[in-house]
């Protein structure tokens, strides 16, 4: 899995940010993406910031985790 830090520095509002983000992951994605595949694009905030996921599924599934609220 790649990792990329998407340090904004106050360029973008947060919306924005995430737009770009989101679209940088389908991006570099989308040509790696099997006939059998699908993009999911999570997004969840931390203590640390936003983070945003942008992984290959098969399709009918889902990555989904479970948290305790």
């Amino acid at each position: 899995m790649d990792n990329f830090v998407f340090d904004v520095k106050g360029k973008f509002t947060h919306n924005e940010a995430v737009m770009k983000a989101i679209k940088f992951g389908v991006d570099r994605e989308l040509p790696k993406l099997k006939d059998n595949e699908k993009l999911e694009v999570n997004v969840k905030l931390t203590e640390e910031g936003t983070v945003v996921d942008v992984i290959r599924v098969g399709k009918g599934m889902q990555n989904v985790k479970t948290s305790k609220r």
